[in-house]
């Protein structure tokens, strides 16, 4: 069986340390969905690993889901 620390350091490759986002700053809807996703992480009250390894596997998900759906323009 895979230990918890190696699963969570598989999904952090992708997240690295950073200031905070600006790409998306003037675009209301992307970011209010971010700020609700911290929300919740944070109301799970995941470790910063366990979050950033959540949000792997959302994006790992939604990348495989992505060969099934079309999401709206």
């Amino acid at each position: 069986m895979i230990d918890k620390e190696k699963v969570l350091h598989n999904f952090l490759r992708e997240f690295k340390k950073q200031d905070k986002p600006q790409v998306l700053a003037n675009m209301k809807v992307e970011t209010d969905v971010g700020t609700k996703i911290i929300s919740l992480l944070k109301k799970e009250n995941l470790t910063y690993e366990e979050a950033y390894g959540s949000l792997q596997y959302a994006y790992d998900l939604l990348k495989y889901e992505s060969n099934f759906l079309k999401l709206p323009d």
